[in-house]
């Protein structure tokens, strides 16, 4: 398995492994949006929308869920 890091500005945080980017979280004035990198949208036009958080820890946490493995295997 690939080691994944975040890479942390004061608005933006991107989470990728050494061969793509996985999730990012950007905050908007009082909270941080996150998305997943690794699936489409509903509307199949951008990176799936995963919520609103009120701490960066949060978002983060909620990147990292959204694009762990699953645990299949076969």
């Amino acid at each position: 398995m690939r080691e994944k890091d975040w890479r942390d500005s004061k608005a933006v945080c991107a989470l990728s492994d050494s061969d793509r980017h996985l999730g990012h979280i950007v905050f908007n004035r009082t909270h941080w949006k996150a998305f997943d990198a690794t699936h489409l949208d509903e509307s199949r036009t951008g990176f799936r929308y995963l919520g609103t958080f009120q701490t960066v820890d949060s978002a983060k946490a909620a990147v990292e869920e959204s694009v762990a493995p699953t645990g299949c295997t076969l």
